[in-house]
């Protein structure tokens, strides 16, 4: 019979290659970190106006109508598309890399705001209606 030895002593012999298959993944945390601050100047910008009327009106400065609260409502209402920018940015990057498509910035954000997400097919036949 063969017998199989290894340098240790009482330990069997292991394939000494490396294991190919598992390749560490990178870190998410950077874009996570830039997509959390990215939506913290969204709602600064958005809101910080708003703070720093009630933060003048408070300690009793007297600030013209129309330097600070028109800002106001034109600023705060886009906070919604400052966030719809900042949540798209991926897919459309995504979009725009497609080596299958060159797409144009626009037709990108299109096909960015329209799409169902990854893994989400619809299916058809028997069956694929709202299940109650």
């Amino acid at each position: 019979l063969l017998k199989c030895s290894s340098s240790k002593k009482g330990k069997p012999a292991t394939n000494s290659r490396p294991q190919l298959g598992k390749r560490k993944r990178p870190s998410n945390s950077r874009p996570v970190l830039y997509k959390g601050v990215a939506y913290s100047c969204s709602w600064l910008l958005s809101w910080g106006s708003v703070f720093m009327t009630y933060f003048l009106g408070m300690i009793g400065v007297d600030v013209p109508l129309g330097v600070l609260f028109y800002p106001i409502t034109f600023v705060l209402p886009l906070q919604g598309l400052f966030n719809l920018a900042i949540y798209m940015h991926p897919k459309i990057l995504a979009a725009k890399r497609s080596k299958r498509e060159n797409l144009s910035w626009w037709k990108a954000f299109e096909k960015a705001f329209w799409s169902k997400g990854v893994g989400k097919n619809k299916k058809k036949g028997v069956g694929s209606g709202p299940r109650v």
